[in-house]
């Protein structure tokens, strides 16, 4: 178990099925319980690291069957479902996740899936789930990550679809989250070396 990393994910689908409890058999439906390897054994053949699920953190998730939520509720994940974030100030639950992270970690690797946004601004995703989100909150998430860039050791951007596209509306929200951290990043590797070059 890779104890060191806390893994926040952000995704309009549960994605916490085991081999029994999917329903249709889809390995997507496995994905962050296999990165905890929540009996999903069969899944190392992949890779042999795993996060812990006590440093996992779920934030947006719309949809979740019965089994999926006993899934969550026995593996130990933090989940802040799609009517939490209506609830409560998106900052406030991005605060809650990334205290995790202070908790001798070596920092966050955050997964952004485009499923996280309404389809009406994001289509080009494989399973469009509605009363998800606009893109004043993947704005702000985005700013808030941008922020604590110095705690984040990872970021993928994930499920997008141009064929499900249109206008390229999906593609643009991605190219701008991805610069956006991209820029961050970069910032952050120049004042590194600036710090560097001045204390020697």
């Amino acid at each position: 178990m890779l104890e060191d990393v806390v893994l926040i994910y952000f995704t309009g689908a549960c994605l916490y099925d085991t081999y029994k409890t999917s329903p249709n058999g889809n390995m997507r439906d496995l994905t962050i319980a296999s990165i905890n390897n929540y009996k999903t054994e069969g899944m190392n053949y992949y890779a042999n690291d795993r996060i812990f699920p006590g440093k996992t953190v779920i934030i947006g998730c719309r949809e979740m069957t019965d089994q999926q939520n006993e899934n969550l509720k026995y593996s130990g994940v933090n989940v802040f479902t799609a009517r939490n974030i209506k609830e409560e100030r998106i900052e406030d639950i991005l605060d809650k996740a990334f205290q995790l992270a202070v908790e001798k970690t070596k920092g966050v690797h955050v997964v952004f899936s485009l499923g996280f946004i309404d389809p009406e601004y994001a289509p080009g995703v494989s399973e469009p789930k509605f009363d998800g989100f606009d893109e004043t909150i993947v704005t702000t998430i985005h700013e808030y990550l941008v922020k604590h860039i110095d705690l984040i050791v990872g970021y993928d951007l994930v499920d997008f679809n141009p064929l499900r596209d249109e206008d390229r509306k999906t593609e643009q929200i991605a190219v701008n989250c991805i610069a956006s951290m991209v820029n961050a990043a970069q910032t952050k590797e120049r004042l590194e070396k600036l710090e560097k070059s001045t204390s020697t």
